[in-house]
């Protein structure tokens, strides 16, 4: 009796951490959005742009992250996890996991001063990004740095190649969700369930 009691709140508490985590807008694979992605403590909602650098970030608001590169990389990860949590296989209506390497990129730097002066080529025009991607046959997303041209379609230049990103993750303020009551009724249970096997053990 103690054990199922003990295991009831356990179970309780579980659930209504899994019930506050941020949830994906579409699909896992067509995602489009994705609402209450916390980033160093900070609530975030993140739409997501296929469009080039200068359509995406005509004028202010700035990316969220541009002068931050250690928030970028916290970016990044965060929306890493979220990827690989909800199993996101697509982006933009692309098929990543199946068809072709895409990523979804994190601005935070414009001109190079490194990865080569961005290949000596643009680097005027150019910003440092931090960003997740996947690569066929792969199913995990992955955090990495890299860079882009602000006029041009997203690519990356890679030893294999060159990588198509199909996004830029556009975060913008959001607000700490908001427990639903079913949440609440299951941390009440659970509280009541280790109160109850705290007093079978004393």
């Amino acid at each position: 009796m103690k054990r199922a009691t003990l295991l009831v709140a356990i179970a309780a508490m579980v659930a209504s951490g899994a019930a506050g985590a941020a949830s994906i807008v579409g699909s896992a694979a067509n995602i489009t959005g994705l609402p209450g992605l916390v980033v160093d403590g900070i609530t975030y909602n993140v739409a997501f742009s296929t469009a080039s650098y200068d359509a995406t970030f005509p004028g202010p608001p700035s990316p969220t992250f541009l002068g931050n590169p250690a928030g970028a990389e916290a970016a990044a990860l965060a929306l890493q996890t979220a990827f690989n949590a909800a199993g996101v296989t697509g982006t933009s209506g692309q098929e990543c996991v199946s068809v072709v390497p895409c990523g979804v990129g994190i601005p935070y730097q414009m001109g190079c001063g490194s990865n080569a002066e961005c290949l000596s080529k643009g680097a005027s025009d150019a910003f440092l990004m931090d960003f997740i991607t996947v690569v066929p046959p792969d199913v995990t997303w992955t955090a990495a740095s890299g860079f882009g041209y602000g006029a041009q379609p997203l690519g990356l230049v890679v030893s294999s190649g060159t990588m198509r990103f199909r996004e830029l993750a556009v975060f913008s303020p959001g607000s700490p969700a908001v427990p639903e009551p079913g949440t609440l009724v299951l941390l009440g249970l659970g509280l009541v369930g280790l109160y109850l096997s705290r007093r079978r053990f004393v």
